[in-house]
């Protein structure tokens, strides 16, 4: 079998990435062999992908909607692939789904990561916003196969057409439960080695953009500190408004009590130095980093923005974000200190998203 997956940024900096990696691992065990799609070819993403023999596909944005078209004809005629897989956050990204359809690609599944659009420039959203009601309907017609990564993120994308057709499943995004397992000895050796072995340390794994409300982290730490004045964030990502959090973190008399990681590939090591998971975000399809930590033992607080098809216990609390990070800081102080524990013993409860479990569902997308 022979597919093409998109879309893919460097293969370290986004949850599509993250997921688009793992199918990559199942299907290598299987001998199908996938190239990928990307807005813009770059040699980190060619690094991580050396391992698959996959062949890098550029294509050209949506600003430039016929080229991206004429792009993705001539990509698929030149593959002869088996199966186009698009993973995308909104409707009107449905391009690449309408040229494989157009070439009568036999499987064309269009899988959803996202439940809004994102934009914050009035003008740009009021664009966006008709053109994402013009491609809804129209997404029947390009796919074979529908999934999404949450209730949530399957009602943003397709019409209800398709959520009420046979062919639309919910597919969480699976995690090797194992690697995020709490380990007491990793945790000491991580605190250790990042200097923060006395400190109450709040987490976070996320790029700097607008959906992750990255300033509220500064708003929930600065409370924090009036209570626990050992509180230390530790941040992991990056992303375009990075420098204006750091900037900002320093206007606040922060700068020694916040560290920026930057993206890193020991996630599954960061978490277990970390004491509390933080994630005040806007919106998200389903956020892998909430499994993540939890799964690694962490007392997790998110948006009531987020879906709640993420909480696996009672350690998981959602919180708002309009009244401030006063409230969110008083919850964690309140549950200070916590006490770790290892998820591995509550199999029902990360089953959905566990890795194992999830393989046959996984190969499945291609048949």
């Amino acid at each position: 079998m022979n597919v093409l997956i998109g879309y893919m940024i460097d293969g370290r900096n986004s949850g599509i990435d993250k997921y688009i990696l793992r199918v990559l691992d199942i299907l290598a065990r299987e001998n199908v062999h996938a190239d990928i799609l990307t807005g813009k070819d770059n040699p980190e993403l060619r690094h991580v992908l050396s391992p698959y023999g996959a062949e890098v596909f550029e294509v050209p944005g949506l600003m430039h909607p016929k080229a991206q078209y004429a792009a993705m004809k001539k990509i698929l005629r030149a593959g002869h692939y088996d199966a186009a897989y698009f993973n995308i956050s909104e409707p009107m990204n449905c391009i690449g789904a309408m040229s494989a359809h157009k070439l009568g690609v036999p499987r064309v599944i269009i899988h959803s990561h996202n439940t809004a659009q994102g934009e914050t420039n009035p003008t740009k959203a009021k664009l966006k916003s008709m053109l994402n009601r013009m491609a809804r309907p129209r997404l029947k017609t390009y796919g074979t196969g529908f999934y999404a990564c949450s209730q949530a993120a399957g009602k943003w994308l397709f019409p209800q057409s398709v959520l009420d057709s046979k062919d639309y499943h919910v597919l969480y995004n699976p995690i090797p439960v194992e690697e995020f397992a709490f380990d007491p000895s990793i945790r000491e050796e991580t605190r250790e080695a990042l200097g923060l072995v006395d400190a109450c340390v709040v987490g976070h794994v996320g790029n700097f953009v607008p959906a992750k409300n990255s300033i509220f982290l500064l708003e929930i730490l600065s409370a924090l500190r009036k209570t626990i004045p050992n509180a230390v964030l530790l941040s992991v990502g990056d992303g375009p408004e990075r420098q204006q959090v750091t900037e900002r973190a320093k206007e606040m008399g922060l700068e020694d009590a916040a560290v920026f990681l930057g993206i890193r590939d020991d996630v599954p090591r960061l978490l277990q130095a970390m004491d509390f998971f933080v994630l005040p975000s806007l919106f998200e399809g389903l956020p892998v980093s909430a499994i993540e930590a939890q799964m690694a033992g962490l007392r997790s607080f998110l948006s009531d923005r987020i879906t709640t098809e993420v909480k696996l216990s009672d350690a998981c609390s959602f919180l708002p974000i309009q009244e401030g990070g006063q409230r969110w800081a008083e919850a964690m102080a309140e549950a200070w200190p916590y006490d770790r524990r290892d998820f591995r013993q509550c199999r029902a409860e990360i089953r959905p998203f566990d890795l194992q479990q999830q393989t046959d569902e996984i190969i499945s997308i291609f048949r």
